[in-house]
């Protein structure tokens, strides 16, 4: 039985922490079946806070897997990018390699981002796992026509700009799910929008604390929140209740 979970307000409390007790649990439980996480935050992130090679990490935001200390990626075509970001409409671009790539300096990154280093670029020097790209609304077709074969996602769009996600592979929960899944699966989450990849799953699991939409779609729902470990708490009970 394999298991995917999502991260901020399934796996971590309010605080985004996961306590000592919970991780040993945790990390007992990744002993014996295959766990991997889903998330937008980094792999750096997650990976400072579960400290274990035997759970894959997968980072939508950077497109990345993390498994047994080796990467995995699918990296953009350098001079491609660099073409994209001289789109005489672009508002902002950015990146994350470690620190936060920035093209055309926005001073609200610094919400979305508030641990990461900044570095203000004129251009990509080396191969970058995705791009994050608001442009005018006016300079939306040179964009698709600069990210020819790549694949772009549309994140945000109002009446002057579209704000789109360049990969080179589909790079959302259920595209990743679909990609590495071998087995029957648990799946927990918390968001309606995690149902995207929950219902490719063989057991959805809703969290207490869940979306109310989410809840109703989802045939089980854990004890207790994210808050009281509710979905390691859901694992243990029903794990152990299935044949070795």
């Amino acid at each position: 039985m394999e298991v995917y979970l999502d991260f901020e307000n399934t796996l971590l409390n309010d605080q985004n922490l996961l306590n000592k007790k919970d991780k040993i649990k945790l990390d007992a439980l990744a002993q014996k079946y295959q766990i991997t996480i889903l998330t937008q935050s980094t792999l750096s992130e997650v990976d400072q806070i579960l400290q274990n090679k035997d759970i894959k990490i997968v980072s939508v935001l950077e497109n990345k897997m993390k498994y047994k200390n080796k990467e995995f990626t699918h990296f953009l075509p350098l001079e491609q990018c660099n073409k994209i970001l001289k789109n005489p409409f672009l508002y902002t671009a950015y990146t994350i390699e470690e620190i936060t790539l920035i093209y055309s300096y926005q001073y609200r990154l610094r919400f979305f981002y508030p641990n990461h280093t900044f570095k203000l670029i004129s251009h990509l020097k080396q191969p970058v796992s995705f791009l994050w790209v608001s442009v005018y609304n006016e300079g939306l077709k040179e964009l698709y026509k600069q990210g020819q074969g790549l694949f772009i996602e549309v994140l945000f769009q109002d009446a002057t700009k579209t704000t789109v996600k360049i990969t080179a592979e589909p790079s959302t929960k259920k595209d990743w799910l679909l990609k590495i899944k071998k087995s029957p699966a648990i799946a927990i989450g918390d968001s309606i929008s995690d149902y995207e990849f929950m219902k490719y799953c063989e057991i959805p699991v809703a969290m207490k604390n869940a979306d109310k939409e989410l809840i109703a779609l989802c045939p089980y729902q854990t004890q207790f929140t994210n808050a009281q470990a509710g979905a390691i708490q859901f694992l243990i009970d029903y794990l152990k209740r299935q044949p070795s």
